[in-house]
């Protein structure tokens, strides 16, 4: 299995996806599975730096069924960043296990929650349907088609009810693959009752996922499949969408509009992401959050954060990924809150915007003039390229550092860096480029002089504290 985790650097977190140590170095980890299938479990664990809470997938390497399909979602899985996705924060290996640290979702399935509570009402399957969609979205961008859309592949993050407060989380990238634009996937697969007919036919794009979607919101709202579990296959072709269930009795134009335009048999007229995203029924009726306050402490850290060089940058987003909800819920919000086009990225208008209609709204939040918002959004070593926040990013920047770096953390992300354990930071190891990306010679000269207080050509961990806490 070794070879199939080479490293791949992931954009999205740029921590070690391939971690060296142990996974009881970092993580306490739960004896009692929350669940199991197959040769793999899953088991809530506490990360020990900070106490924030994970899942963490063990699978035996015993499973010698179809070690590329595990491969291919994990590689898939190091590319993604978006509040709607699940994270992949770590990868352990030993011997006989493979362990994937994974985000907790404590809400659980959005399939459970809709069996507990029965159909949802129009502006919980609406919250549903956008978080999902935004996904999609996101996906699409980066080339990737998902093909497994459903509701039991997609999680509560909070144990709560889908409110405004709520994400919900795509997962499960088993069936995923890339795709090229105007280039047709062949391959039969994914859950029947979900299925788009194309698939059924082997001749498909992307907007099979949006058709996935379409038959998740039709079940959601009514607890019926619209072409049964053999889904619109071959001998199905022919079966018209209707709703005739009593379910459909009271339901709004919107709704029905929506579901009619994304299970449109012609993927040609069928909706794509962007328009499922401003259909009314999403823009109107799916709850929103409070008008986000934007406050001087997140223009500030911001602004600091694409100041720094790309070792501290690092540094923080490695921070990030080790905070809990209580930590980052309130960036997450303020995150969904800007990315008005939900496509994972807060721009430089998304924040103009927002500020502005904010700073209407309550005195203790800042609006922000274009010529400022230019200076936050300049991209690393480039004087007139504007460069879009990632999520992940956007937490690191804005989380409260004098409470989360503590020594405990601190120590945790230098090890991180110090590969051979002799208790300082190199020149070679920053070189190593795991965690930094491609730095020039003199990039890495400068980094290391920068934060080489007592000038012996290596970091030791005061040092590095001390540049944590500046």
């Amino acid at each position: 299995m070794t070879d199939t985790m080479g490293f791949v650097p992931s954009a999205a977190l740029l921590v070690v996806p391939d971690n060296r140590g142990q996974l009881a170095d970092n993580y306490e980890v739960e004896p009692v599975a929350l669940g199991k299938g197959g040769f793999a479990e899953v088991r809530r664990a506490t990360v020990r730096a900070t106490g924030a809470k994970r899942a963490v997938k063990l699978i035996s390497k015993s499973d010698k069924n179809n070690p590329g399909l595990l491969k291919a979602e994990i590689e898939v899985m190091k590319m993604l960043d978006h509040p709607n996705v699940v994270t992949l924060f770590e990868i352990f290996e030993d011997s006989d296990t493979l362990s994937l640290v994974l985000e907790l979702c404590s809400g659980g399935e959005l399939e459970g929650y809709v069996e507990k509570h029965g159909n949802l009402k129009e502006p919980e399957a609406a919250l549903a349907t956008k978080h999902v969609m935004s996904a999609v979205r996101y996906l699409h961008s980066k080339g990737i088609v998902h093909r497994d859309i459903k509701a039991p592949n997609c999680l509560l993050l909070l144990p709560t009810g889908l409110d405004a407060r709520q994400a919900v989380k795509l997962s499960d990238y088993g069936l995923s693959c890339h795709f090229q634009k105007g280039v047709a996937l062949a391959q039969r697969c994914g859950t029947p009752s979900h299925m788009a007919p194309e698939i059924f036919t082997r001749n498909y794009t992307e907007s099979v996922d949006i058709w996935s979607v379409g038959v998740m919101l039709y079940w959601m709202m009514s607890r019926r499949l619209p072409f049964g579990q053999a889904g619109p296959n071959e001998e199905n072709a022919k079966a018209r969408l209707q709703f005739s269930s009593s379910a459909w009795v009271n339901a709004g134009q919107d709704v029905v509009n929506i579901v009619t335009s994304m299970l449109h048999k012609d993927p040609a007229s069928r909706l794509d992401c962007k328009k499922v995203l401003e259909h009314p029924f999403i823009t109107k009726i799916a709850p929103k959050l409070p008008v986000g306050v934007i406050e001087d402490k997140h223009i500030e850290g911001l602004k600091n954060y694409r100041s720094l060089n790309k070792f501290k940058r690092a540094c923080l987003n490695m921070t990030a990924c080790m905070l809990g909800e209580a930590e980052v819920g309130p960036s997450r919000q303020l995150f969904l809150a800007l990315d008005e086009d939900c496509n994972g990225f807060v721009s430089m208008s998304e924040l103009v915007a927002l500020s502005k209609a904010a700073a209407n709204v309550t005195k203790s939040s800042k609006s922000i003039k274009k010529k400022d918002a230019i200076k936050i959004f300049k991209a690393d070593g480039h004087e007139e390229a504007i460069q879009d926040f990632t999520f992940t990013e956007f937490i690191a920047a804005t989380f409260n550092r004098k409470k989360c770096l503590t020594e405990k953390v601190g120590r945790v992300i230098f090890n991180s860096f110090d590969k051979n354990g002799d208790g300082c930071i190199q020149l070679s190891e920053l070189a190593e480029g795991r965690l930094l990306g491609h730095l020039k010679a003199a990039e890495l000269v400068q980094t290391l002089k920068d934060l080489d207080l007592n000038g012996d050509a290596e970091i030791d961990f005061k040092e590095f504290m001390a540049m944590c806490r500046e």
